[in-house]
């Protein structure tokens, strides 16, 4: 029975149906808001499972004080999950609510540097603004072995050409990188 609840919970999760999570969790008090999966998973992190939620729903979570920076089996926190799913959104939800950007999961990552090594798509554009803006430097090593920062990546990132000759540049990084380049002052 609460196994087929939680499904729900999560279909409902993705489809924005807060509705139903205020009659399941706060209502019938059916199932608990502050329950813990066996991978230490809470509905912050569940919300950006598989596919991203709409931001009412991180907003739910956040008002009912689910905790922003739980970390699960893996070390992740609700941040890593919505980068993972490019949900903007969500990231600035989990911001403005206090949640930690710093956080490293167990290899050592934090939810910023997962964007790494991944092409980065036009709805990670604001992923990278809002970091900045809540506290993450630019100019800050991508990892400890790197000895690029966040801003040399998005810089690479704009040549026209990879290393193998084929074309990759991203226009719509350009005005991150310029107002960075405004901002901060270079190290």
């Amino acid at each position: 029975m609460q196994e087929n609840l939680a499904m729900r919970i999560i279909r409902a999760n993705h489809e924005g149906n807060v509705d139903f999570l205020k009659q399941v969790f706060l209502e019938d008090k059916s199932f608990d808001i502050f329950y813990i999966n066996r991978g230490k998973s809470n509905w912050l992190h569940s919300a950006n499972t598989l596919n991203p939620s709409p931001v009412e729903v991180m907003e739910f979570y956040i008002e009912q004080g689910v905790p922003l920076d739980a970390q699960n089996q893996y070390g992740d926190t609700p941040l890593h999950y919505a980068v993972r799913e490019h949900n903007a959104d969500a990231v600035l939800a989990l911001l403005k609510a206090g949640a930690n950007p710093h956080i490293r999961n167990e290899r050592g990552v934090t939810a910023l540097q997962q964007l790494v090594g991944k092409i980065i798509l036009e709805e990670d554009v604001p992923i990278f603004e809002y970091m900045f803006e809540y506290g993450i430097d630019p100019y800050e090593l991508i990892s400890e072995r790197s000895k690029s920062s966040f801003f040399d990546y998005l810089k690479k990132a704009l040549h026209p050409y990879n290393s193998k000759g084929e074309q990759s540049y991203r226009p719509y990084l350009q005005p991150l990188v310029d107002r960075l380049t405004e901002n901060f002052q270079e190290k």
